[in-house]
């Protein structure tokens, strides 16, 4: 990938546009007033924060899903953008904070990427990418063509779906690319479990969750002649460190299978400054859409927890959580008006080492990564692609 990149470039490069603009510089300190619970208890503080715009080169990048389907290369470079309106792949180059190069996908046939890829995206290397989907994941490579290396995963999904559930959010491992992982799920959000397989073999095996036993108190069905909806919990599965770190929105506590031990391990995480979970139990199921909404609305006020990301440099892992805030008068489903925001940060244990309330932000980041020892998080700023920049250092 990085070759492709290099030869899109103009032989003389120009140099980033970008706007650096320095927002804040902040110490535990100008945190403090938010929470004096975790000025004691906090390990790490923010030392500094700024703001990048990227260089778009004039192009109209893809910003109306808030980067939800865009993944970090690998070597933390490039970011690959999924635009939906144009089937395309946008190539961002963050050492330059620059748009480097789009990469044309085909929608339909022998190459097509179907609808795969609006739950996301994952680089697994310089050459493959990752589309997730249903009812099965594909790989593309950076060229624009589709790889045979899962053409039988919806042959070995159904061996999971003949015991009456579905193997979702399934991922493949970048180090094994015949190695699959996914969370059984018995509809609706019932009875989950770990689910792996084997693309070589074809063997299939699975691990309960009975942490998760649970979940259902967060899962609610409107069912009425006219209408039908489903609310969940939102659940993650993605690779990290060698391990499978399983996660849910509504839960600070994290699943994490070592896959080089081949060990379950279920991690307490005793968030102080938030709710370490939420605590609403929602009817299996309701007719009116008004006690519908209501409900759904009660349940997202209460914390939410995002996937952690890996900051290699620094050797932790950074996860954000927020608490919505919404309208009195709300009707329908609810939007929040307002969040407010924290980052949790955990050692590569995941012993929980700081939480900081992050007052300079009102909502939630849709998208966020570690890159250079910063936590980037993005930001529309006027229709224009831009990530906050968050440095830490340890307090002593």
């Amino acid at each position: 990938m990085l070759m492709e990149v290099k030869k899109f470039f103009r032989k003389k490069i120009l140099k980033s546009n970008s706007i650096f603009a320095t927002i804040l510089a902040i110490s535990l300190f100008s945190c403090g007033n938010h929470s004096e619970k975790s000025n004691e208890t906090s390990e790490v503080v923010i030392s500094k924060i700024d703001t990048v715009i990227v260089d778009s080169q004039n192009e109209a990048l893809f910003l109306n899903w808030g980067l939800s389907n865009a993944s970090l290369s690998t070597d933390s470079r490039f970011l690959y953008n999924l635009n939906i309106d144009e089937t395309s792949l946008e190539i961002i180059d963050l050492d330059q904070v620059s748009f480097v190069n789009k990469i044309k996908l085909e929608k339909e046939g022998p190459d097509g990427i179907g609808n795969n890829g609006r739950g996301g995206i994952i680089s697994l290397n310089d050459s493959l990418i990752y589309f997730s989907g249903y009812p099965a994941s594909i790989i593309m490579t950076t060229r624009g063509k589709k790889s045979p290396l899962l053409n039988n995963l919806p042959t070995l999904k159904k061996k999971f779906t003949d015991l009456g559930k579905d193997l979702l959010y399934e991922k493949v491992n970048p180090k094994n690319l015949q190695s699959i992982y996914g969370i059984l799920v018995k509809f609706p959000g019932l009875a989950h479990e770990l689910g792996m397989l084997n693309l070589n073999t074809g063997d299939t095996s699975r691990i309960e969750l009975p942490e998760w036993e649970n979940l259902e108190n967060f899962s609610m069905i409107l069912n009425n002649p006219d209408f039908y909806d489903v609310y969940e919990a939102r659940i993650f599965l993605k690779y990290l460190n060698d391990k499978v770190i399983l996660g849910t929105n509504v839960k600070s506590h994290l699943y994490v299978f070592d896959i080089t031990q081949g060990k379950l391990d279920y991690v307490k995480i005793e968030n102080t400054v938030t709710s370490p979970e939420r605590v609403a139990k929602l009817p299996k199921e309701v007719s009116d859409p008004d006690q519908y909404f209501s409900l759904w609305k009660k349940t997202e006020s209460e914390i939410t927890f995002h996937e952690p990301v890996w900051d290699n440099e620094n050797q932790w892992y950074y996860r954000l959580a927020h608490v919505n805030k919404f309208d009195d008068d709300i009707t329908g489903y609810p939007t929040p008006n307002s969040a407010d925001v924290y980052i949790n940060i955990l050692d590569k244990n995941f012993k929980l080492v700081s939480e900081i309330p992050l007052t300079q932000l009102n909502t939630a980041p849709s998208f966020y990564f570690a890159k250079d020892g910063k936590l980037w998080l993005f930001k529309n700023i006027d229709d224009e692609m831009a990530f906050i920049r968050i440095e830490f250092r340890n307090k002593n």
